[in-house]
C-alpha cells in the first residue's frame, strides 16, 4: 500500500494518519505496515513503557524462558497450561509459544489468547499441538514484537523509532524504513555514512558495536541527526 507523504490521511487505516498523537483507542491491527512512496514505512505497536520523547528507537517487550513447567497435553490440544506467575490477560495475545527442550522441543506455536494468574495460565493455540508435550517441556513465552514496546537498549531488537512520545497502554506509531529523525548520543563518534545501533540511554543512537544496525547517519552530528532507518 502507498500513499503520498504530504496527504493528511492514510489510504487503507480505518481513519487517522500515523503522525496522528497516539491514544488508548487502536486505529490499526498491532503490526500493521503503511508504507510511503519515498520509502518510509511505520508501523503500528503498543507502548508497554513510557516512551519520552519522540525519534527514540524501541524494543519489544521481554520474553520468558520456563522450564519444567507445562502440564501434559496431547497432539491435537489447543490450549496448554503453565505455570507462571504475574501474567495479565492476553499478554501473549498472537505472540508465539516456543518449545525449547525436552519433548516437542522445535516446534513454534502461534497464541491465541491466555488468561491471566500469579499461578498458572492457560494458553489458547491458533492451531492444535502436532506433537505432545509433558513436564519435562522446556518453552519459552514470546509476546508479540508489536506488543508492550519500551524504550530500546543496544542488547535487544530494535522495533522501530517513536514518532510520538507514548505513555504505557497508548496505541501509535514507529518509523521502520527511510529517513528520519532521530535521537542520537552526541558524545561517540558519528558522522555521515557512520551504521548507529540503540544506546543503553532510553533509545538513542551511536556508532555501531556489533550489535543490531538501526540504520547509516545521514548528516553531522547534533541531539538528533537524520537517519537511513533499516529495521
Amino acid at each position: 500500500m502507498n500513499t503520498d507523504s504530504n496527504e493528511q490521511g492514510i489510504m487503507g487505516l480505518p481513519c487517522g494518519s500515523v503522525f496522528d498523537a497516539p491514544s488508548t483507542v487502536q486505529k490499526a491491527e498491532l503490526g500493521r505496515v503503511v508504507d510511503f512512496k519515498d520509502g518510509r514505512k511505520f508501523m503500528q505497536v503498543k507502548a508497554g513503557g513510557t516512551i519520552l520523547v519522540a525519534g527514540i528507537v524501541s524494543q519489544p517487550a521481554a520474553s520468558a524462558l520456563l522450564a519444567n513447567k507445562m502440564a501434559v497435553a496431547a497432539i491435537g490440544a489447543t490450549t496448554v497450561v503453565i505455570t507462571v506467575a504475574a501474567v495479565t490477560l492476553n499478554q501473549y495475545a498472537d505472540g508465539y509459544l516456543h518449545l525449547t527442550d525436552d519433548t516437542g522441543a522445535g516446534k513454534t506455536y502461534k497464541i491465541r489468547s491466555n488468561t491471566a494468574s500469579d499461578t498458572t495460565i492457560t494458553i489458547e493455540l491458533y492451531e492444535g499441538l502436532t506433537v505432545a508435550i509433558d513436564a519435562t517441556t522446556d518453552c519459552i513465552l514470546l509476546p508479540n514484537l508489536c506488543n508492550g514496546v519500551r524504550a530500546g537498549i543496544a542488547a535487544a531488537k530494535p522495533c522501530g523509532v517513536a514518532v510520538h512520545a507514548m505513555a504505557s497502554g497508548e496505541y501509535g506509531w514507529v518509523q521502520i524504513c527511510g529517513v528520519a529523525t532521530v535521537a542520537v548520543k552526541t558524545t561517540t563518534t558519528l558522522a555521515a555514512g557512520k551504521d548507529v545501533m540503540a544506546g543503553a540511554d532510553s533509545g538513542v543512537l551511536l556508532a555501531t558495536a556489533g550489535n543490531p544496525i538501526v540504520g547509516t547517519c545521514l548528516s553531522a552530528v547534533d541531539d538528533y541527526m537524520a537517519i537511513d532507518l533499516k529495521l
